[in-house]
């Protein structure tokens, strides 16, 4: 056999592979991803999350004040930079998250993380059609940013002359609340604003680092393909032992 044949044979072969692990990965929800490109890339790198703060109730809530100026609405959105802590491996373990599993996706820090780090100012100026939105708005997708181009702005980049405190709350005790928002049905939900616009913060070393974490993600694909086999193995072993 021709060397050019064996060498398109072991091609076409992993290819096959790939897209057997892929279709068992996409129907079951099981995969396991090795992260080196997204640890070396997050490392020393802190990124803006909106924050809540805990009520003496128990609750989270957000602390924040809205504005009127004229027929538009500025919002003030608390936010905290936080680091974004991706583990070397990620395994997750399908769509049955009830079972005792070793699934351990990371979707960001938890509120309580969040909490844990200084709060700092920034402000939305929105229009009433969605000021609107975001104190009605009863449920929120994850996955739709309905303010695609909102920016949020430094206190010092918003002129605050001619506006009207309507709304003042923190936490749960609402300290102002005028007439301007008995039209509205409750406080502003402030988790339909995103802190895209902002920049994350990174130092010298995350900076450095970027060029080898861009080799380190195109070494992720063919580890992670052979490190998800393996994973469904140690769920065929640890799930049935623990439920």
């Amino acid at each position: 056999m021709k060397r050019s044949t064996r060498i398109c044979i072991h091609i076409l072969s992993f290819i096959l592979i790939m897209m057997v692990e892929g279709c068992i990965s996409l129907y079951t929800g099981r995969h396991t991803t090795v992260n080196m490109g997204g640890v070396l890339h997050n490392l020393e790198r802190e990124r803006p999350y909106t924050q809540r703060t805990l009520t003496d109730d128990g609750h989270w809530e957000y602390r924040t004040r809205a504005w009127k100026k004229g027929e538009r609405y500025i919002v003030e959105v608390p936010v905290a930079y936080v680091p974004y802590n991706q583990p070397l491996i990620e395994h997750c373990t399908g769509h049955s998250p009830a079972r005792n599993s070793l699934d351990n996706e990371y979707w960001g820090p938890r509120r309580e993380e969040i909490a844990q780090y200084p709060t700092e100012f920034y402000y939305a100026d929105l229009s009433h059609a969605q000021f609107e939105h975001i104190c009605r708005l009863l449920k929120v997708d994850m996955f739709r940013d309905p303010f695609p181009r909102l920016q949020l702005r430094h206190a010092d980049d918003v002129d605050f002359n001619g506006a009207t405190l309507i709304y003042e709350a923190h936490g749960s005790n609402v300290t102002v609340k005028r007439p301007e928002m008995e039209a509205f049905i409750g406080a502003p939900h402030l988790e339909i604003i995103r802190t895209r616009s902002l920049p994350p913060r990174c130092t010298v070393l995350n900076r450095c680092l970027q060029p080898v974490s861009w080799v380190a993600r195109v070494a992720d694909i063919p580890l992670s393909i052979i490190a998800t086999p393996i994973g469904w193995l140690v769920d065929a072993i640890y799930e049935p032992l623990n439920n």
